[in-house]
């Protein structure tokens, strides 16, 4: 599994599950909001976003490791910036 590794794969991951992330803080603010168009298409490209990750960890688990950093980037950035931009905050 280990020489199967792709830093190529692993970059589009990584970006892939910073915009999943991102988005799904998105997802949460337009719920939150009661924004159903926004939340609709937000959901159906986080969905798309979630099938390539699942087939790219099942077929070698290491891809696991640009996806985790991906996402806790995403989530991370995606609240500290919106914080410092005057965006209410979420609590889930």
């Amino acid at each position: 599994m280990l020489n199967q590794i792709s830093i190529f794969s692993w970059v589009i991951l990584f970006f892939l599950y910073l915009l999943f992330d991102t988005l799904y803080v998105l997802y949460i603010q337009s719920v939150t909001d009661v924004k159903p168009v926004r939340a609709a298409n937000i959901g159906a490209i986080m969905y798309l976003l979630t099938a390539y990750g699942t087939i790219e960890f099942i077929d070698n688990f290491v891809n696991l490791i640009p996806i985790l950093a991906g996402g806790w980037l995403g989530s991370y950035l995606t609240l500290k910036l919106g914080k410092r931009k005057g965006e209410k905050n979420i609590a889930v």
